[in-house]
């Protein structure tokens, strides 16, 4: 059965395409369960040993990346943790489900449910039989992607278990996901109440999303919108402006910022609310992307300039946003004079950068970050 899906997928001839020498990829023909075997022995070691090798593979190879990642899990589910994998892959449909509507769009999410809902049952399973931590970190966001995918597919009642569980063992303010899980979570849950007609469960949810204590993330990308903007359009102007004031204190609060850079940014996020709070009260929608189902890329006016971006690593070819740049800055700063290059490339690689600027940013780390 392996070794049919997996030529199925047409990836033997990927794979000789990918791999580095012939030696790699002498594989007898008349064999194809050792064929099945070779091809997922070539793929857990690219992605071992090149942290950008999934996102590109995923630019050119979605669906034979779907493919491979689910043979692989089934196959050798200890090998590595698979669900961050997934979860790459799963980031990729929902930017392209944002350009799709109505029936297209459901049957979208109901396949990203599907192989999603296959991971986590074999995540769990795995982590039965043999314990890992990093598996067991990965597992709560996991969920809220599970639960996203779940709300989008119309299935509710699954939504809200797999948004409400996290939430309800998200007991460590020390977790660098914890402001994550309060605000992802929160917002599920307040979409999903809306779906069901209940517009005062969904005001509490948006007003316990804001109530976040912030983290990484969101102190720079800044808070969800969706439901702000889903209440808003019902009418809930009051608890929306609420909402604006709450991810205030992590967003845009100058005098929480140390670096220079960051305390300018967050300044323009401060201008950026008081602007979206003249629109609300107005009842009106803001004009701006974070507040569009489906935005646009970030326009020039919030790229980062040169003067904002850490001199001598060629950082200036990626068209990072001042968000981005900042996130970057600081990360540096923290650090001091212990720069790793190879801990900055997968700390932007995991956090900071876009999908679309991955590969972009592979080519230079290819060239070398001094």
């Amino acid at each position: 059965m392996k070794a049919k899906l997996i030529y199925k997928c047409g990836v033997l001839s990927l794979f000789m395409t990918l791999t580095a020498t012939a030696q790699d990829t002498v594989i007898e023909p008349k064999d194809p369960e050792a064929a099945a075997e070779k091809v997922l022995d070539i793929f857990e070691s690219k992605l071992e040993s090149n942290p950008h090798f999934l996102a590109e593979l995923l630019a050119e190879e979605r669906d034979r990346v779907e493919k491979l990642l689910r043979a692989a899990q089934k196959d050798r589910p200890t090998a590595r943790p698979w669900a961050l994998d997934v979860q790459e892959l799963f980031a990729v449909d929902v930017a392209a489900g944002k350009a799709l509507q109505g029936k297209k769009r459901v049957a979208h999410f109901e396949h990203a449910l599907e192989y999603l809902q296959e991971t986590y049952d074999i995540a769990v399973k795995t982590l039965e039989e043999s314990p890992n931590e990093t598996l067991e970190a990965v597992l709560p966001g996991f969920r809220l992607d599970l639960s996203l995918a779940a709300l989008e597919a119309g299935e509710l009642e699954l939504a809200k278990k797999h948004a409400a569980e996290p939430l309800r063992n998200n007991n460590d303010p020390k977790d660098w996901n914890y402001g994550n899980i309060i605000h992802n979570a929160n917002q599920i849950l307040g979409r999903c109440a809306l779906r069901e007609g209940k517009p005062a469960d969904a005001k509490n949810y948006l007003l316990k999303a804001g109530a976040t204590p912030g983290s990484p993330q969101l102190d720079s990308y800044g808070p969800q919108m969706q439901l702000a903007r889903e209440l808003l359009e019902k009418g809930g102007k009051e608890s929306v402006l609420q909402y604006l004031d709450l991810v205030a204190r992590f967003w845009a609060n100058p005098d929480e910022r140390t670096e220079a850079n960051s305390k300018s940014v967050a300044r323009g996020h401060l201008r950026q609310l008081e602007e979206w709070k003249k629109h609300v009260r107005e009842g009106k929608v803001p004009a701006d992307r974070k507040w569009l189902v489906e935005g646009p890329p970030a326009g020039p006016e919030s790229l980062a300039e040169p003067s904002d971006l850490p001199d001598g690593i060629g950082l200036d070819r990626l068209n990072l946003t001042k968000d981005q740049a900042t996130m970057i800055s600081d990360w540096i700063e923290r650090k001091g004079d212990a720069v790793d290059p190879a801990e900055l490339a997968a700390y932007m690689m995991r956090t900071v950068l876009r999908d679309d600027q991955k590969a972009a940013f592979r080519k230079l780390d290819n060239e070398g970050i001094e």
